[in-house]
């Protein structure tokens, strides 16, 4: 396997391009008998310090298959967003990003199950992300999403949400990094979910983002055109919240009213990502196509949680195109 283009055994190689290797706690590495060695060159960032404020749009569509089943249910998200930037926010040297975007989610079953769902729902939200400068030893990864999640039937004090990430980054050696922190999902019964792992890159061939909630190992693959391959295994904690309209089930009289829906699972993902090297470098990535198994899915309703009930595992199909 020939190394990525841009990438020799003399070049060293860091977590953040750009960074010295003085730059971490142990800048030679975990080894004590070589903290005194001379340090290693810097290696500038790839892609330069951008001040780009417009990026092109992003794309991706998810499958999870369903069945002719009481306890299936298929599903089909498609999401498009618009990313922009602002350069040296706040003086920082670093950029802040700002993500409009809208997805549209619909959903087919489970057939013969009471608490029924709507065929489709909406998420329309707004994320902000901001990271302090990556090459030094502490640093913070900040980020927030506002928006609604609704069927647009229903408008209510919960189609408004607010949800956010916060972590504390610590930069142990050039090719290691310690993340701890949390990430508020504001789900029926899961609000605050802590956050914390490993970020290790022994060469530039493998990463292993051994991270919870959202793990990944990924390894290059091979190299067409200007672009590089890689392949990667990954988790994540899928789902989300909306507000819906129902309709009462007899005895009550058929009026229609609100409720909000948690739809829940975990997704276990084998997938394939491309970019120029540089790119991939700095964890940016052209496009995707990832297969996965979904366990763990449930549906829950806020007002009447007797009528929650879970479904069967299914298979997930999903692909981006992200620049």
């Amino acid at each position: 396997m020939s190394p990525p283009r841009g990438g020799t055994p003399t070049t060293p190689y860091t977590t953040y391009p750009g960074a010295t290797s003085a730059d971490s706690l142990f800048p030679n590495g975990w080894n004590p008998g070589n903290w005194f060695a001379p340090n290693l060159q810097p290696t500038q960032n790839p892609l330069g310090k951008s001040n780009r404020v417009v990026y092109a749009p992003r794309l991706r569509h998810t499958w999870l298959v369903g069945g002719q089943s009481d306890r299936q249910m298929q599903s089909h998200d498609t999401d498009f967003s618009l990313p922009f930037s602002f350069p040296d926010f706040l003086i920082s040297n670093q950029p802040l990003f700002v993500i409009p975007s809208f997805s549209l989610h619909l959903w087919q079953g489970p057939s013969n199950n009471p608490p029924e769902l709507p065929s489709k729902a909406y998420s329309f939200f707004v994320d902000s992300s901001w990271f302090s400068d990556p090459n030094r030893v502490v640093g913070l990864e900040l980020g927030v999403r506002t928006g609604f999640f609704s069927d647009f039937q229903t408008f209510n004090s919960q189609s408004f949400r607010i949800l956010g990430q916060g972590l504390v980054r610590l930069r142990v050696t050039p090719q290691t990094t310690i993340k701890a922190g949390a990430v508020y999902l504001d789900r029926l019964d899961l609000k605050l979910l802590p956050a914390a792992g490993l970020f290790w890159e022994p060469d530039d061939q493998a990463r292993f983002d051994l991270f919870f909630p959202k793990p990944k190992i990924s390894q290059y693959w091979t190299s067409i055109g200007d672009y590089d391959l890689w392949w990667y295994m990954a988790g994540e904690y899928g789902g989300g919240s909306w507000t819906v309209e129902r309709i009462a089930m007899p005895p009550v009289t058929d009026n229609e009213y609100s409720d909000q829906i948690d739809v829940n699972d975990v997704r276990l993902i084998l997938g394939m990502e491309w970019g120029s090297e540089p790119e991939l470098r700095l964890r940016r990535r052209r496009g995707f196509l990832e297969v996965g198994w979904v366990t763990g899915r449930e549906v829950l309703y806020r007002k009447d949680p007797s009528e929650s009930f879970k479904m069967n595992d299914t298979l997930m199909i999903r692909a981006g195109i992200l620049r």
